[in-house]
């Protein structure tokens, strides 16, 4: 008898549930071992466990989250009547917030570090898919490396499988809200003009000259605007202006303009539903071959490239391919 079976054999005798999660503990012991780890490292945020519940835990990563939640209207198709709760930090609250299907948010900056405690990154797969005996899914991509080396398959692809859904399953994108650019000064007048450097991927603290040096030339070149997208103590790249902005308003100006051009990272992700073009550099292989931004369907025109900044012959073939980029997009009328 499986698991469902007993459930629906069980289902109006709610004296019997008991026996329901016995049979769980019994067909899945190391997953409840897994879930009472869980419980114990995120005591003070879960609320007891009912089986009409559906636990996300998300981490910290603004990447993690976009991805974590990718396909959520599916999730809501397969547990309809369950509610659903997320699991992140304030950093990600406003993401949250626009995805009508998530019933409940809680977040907490020990999130990420109670992740870190329970799992760690290149955890096998069947200890991370335990978990979904349970409802509760941890969809974070960088703890699932060895299954996209193993399967050569792409993150989106194996995010599927983590909730255990068919290969046409639709994506969901976030949903935030278009609001006024404050941060650039005339930005009506000049945002056809505006290109985005994003030289700070996973929070770095400098930028490769070689990479964003020469990239910054041609766009003054062709009489371009160009902002750096820095926080904190980061510093815009040489001819660049600086922008600081929130995470809505930066999301805002990627609608309005027409090229971003940066490293690898989660804002990247975060700003696919904009429909602005993108140059995406990969200074890693494993980020390019399992973390492609084409499996997002963008509206915008991709161009994903690998370069290796101590390889001269590397960084000349990628200036190239920056530089027919641009033709491209002039010619498509994408860009002016």
């Amino acid at each position: 008898m499986t698991l469902k079976e007993l459930k629906d054999r069980l289902k109006n005798k709610p004296f019997m549930r008991p026996v329901v999660y016995i049979w769980k503990v019994i067909r899945h012991p190391r997953r409840f071992v897994r879930y009472v780890m869980a419980r114990f490292f995120f005591g003070g945020m879960l609320k007891a466990k009912k089986d009409n519940e559906v636990y996300l835990l998300l981490g910290g990563a603004i990447g993690d989250n976009v991805y974590g939640l990718a396909y959520l209207d599916e999730l809501r198709k397969k547990f309809p009547d369950k509610k659903i709760t997320a699991f992140s930090t304030p950093l990600n609250s406003r993401i949250l917030s626009t995805y009508r299907e998530i019933d409940d948010v809680n977040l907490s900056d020990e999130v990420h570090e109670n992740l870190c405690k329970l799992l760690h990154p290149g955890m096998p797969a069947n200890v991370l898919w335990q978990y979904s005996a349970f409802n509760m899914f941890i969809p974070i991509p960088a703890f699932y490396s060895d299954v996209w080396k193993s399967s050569r398959k792409a993150t989106l692809f194996n995010m599927r499988r983590i909730f255990n859904l068919t290969n046409d399953a639709e994506i969901t994108y976030h949903n935030l809200p278009k609001m006024p650019v404050k941060a650039i000064k005339d930005f009506e007048h000049i945002k056809n003009r505006v290109v985005i450097i994003h030289p700070y991927p996973h929070y770095r603290q400098e930028y490769h000259e070689d990479i964003y040096g020469p990239i910054c030339e041609e766009l003054n070149r062709r009489s371009y605007i160009i902002f750096t997208n820095v926080i904190r103590e980061q510093k815009p790249v040489k001819g660049t202006e600086a922008l600081r902005c929130s995470i809505e308003e930066l999301y805002s100006i990627a609608c309005d303009v027409p090229l971003i051009v940066g490293g690898r990272g989660g804002i990247l992700d975060l700003l696919i539903p904009s429909g602005i073009n993108m140059f995406a550099i990969y200074e890693s292989h494993s980020e390019f071959e399992f973390f492609p931004l084409y499996e997002w369907k963008s509206k915008g025109k991709i161009e994903e490239v690998k370069v290796k900044v101590s390889d001269e012959d590397s960084l000349k073939s990628f200036y190239e391919r920056f530089r027919s980029f641009l033709d491209e997009l002039k010619q498509e009328g994408r860009i002016s």
